[in-house]
């Protein structure tokens, strides 16, 4: 019997308390999907899971294979009342609610999940509707590696995961996701702390680009200081963190 229906999410979903979570067997992106209905209305908190993707995106333009009956793809509509320099933060609020969920796991800057290995074990694409100068929405898509994972990445099973059930995994996501957003709400501290303790980026020696240097801290907006060699510090805001040693 699969372990990701309607009839399993709705059953789930009540149990924890959260509004049900919608069900496609096979969809092109679940982010798009999410899109789509955002755009005709849908409330705060609307939540799709595919048990495929046929054209799901990572962060930075990449696919993400997305195989029927093995693996989580979620994506879920925030309609958050904050300021525009605040919306980074969703994509660390995402990232912990993550951590939270599959854990033990840790972040790389700013929202890629990790074994303690290095190897990747979720993702997280978030894309914001901006209108007027404010943000009109937010969808958040969370792929995970339950059964079955690509080359030099890892699956939940392959590391002894107590959870692989992908419905359990989907409502509780959705739960932690939920929590944080509105936590943000009052503020960014406790999201900044929160991902600070996942975190196997900060003290890591990290390259971005053209910047190199450890790893020490976050700035008020999310962007990830690093020191270079010379002592002076850089605030980056988006990229690609390459691990160039440290424990991660």
């Amino acid at each position: 019997m699969s372990d990701l229906s309607e009839a399993l999410l709705a059953e789930v979903s009540e149990r924890e308390g959260i509004p049900p979570i919608r069900y496609v067997a096979e969809t092109g992106s679940t982010n798009a999907d999410v899109a789509t209905l955002a755009a005709e209305g849908a409330p705060h908190g609307t939540a799709l899971v595919a048990d495929a993707q046929t054209a799901g995106r990572g962060r930075l333009g990449r696919t993400w294979i997305s195989p029927p009956g093995s693996n989580l793809y979620l994506s879920m509509l925030l309609r958050p009342n904050l300021p525009l320099a605040d919306v980074p933060w969703l994509t660390l609020a995402a990232a912990v609610a993550g951590a939270e969920t599959l854990g033990p796991i840790r972040i790389k800057w700013p929202n890629d999940l990790l074994a303690d290995d290095g190897r990747k074990v979720a993702g997280i694409l978030a894309e914001a509707e901006i209108s007027g100068g404010k943000v009109a929405h937010v969808v958040v898509g969370i792929g995970v590696n339950v059964r079955s994972a690509p080359p030099f990445a890892a699956s939940l099973a392959e590391l002894g995961a107590p959870l692989l059930d992908r419905s359990e995994l989907a409502v509780r996501w959705v739960r932690r996701m939920l929590y944080w957003s509105s936590v943000l709400h009052c503020g960014t501290p406790a999201v900044g702390l929160r991902w600070r303790e996942l975190s196997c980026t900060l003290g890591a020696r990290v390259r971005l680009g053209e910047v190199e240097g450890v790893a020490t801290d976050l700035d008020t907006n999310g962007a990830l200081r690093v020191r270079r060699d010379d002592g002076s510090e850089q605030s980056i805001l988006a990229g690609e963190v390459e691990m160039v040693k440290g424990v991660y």
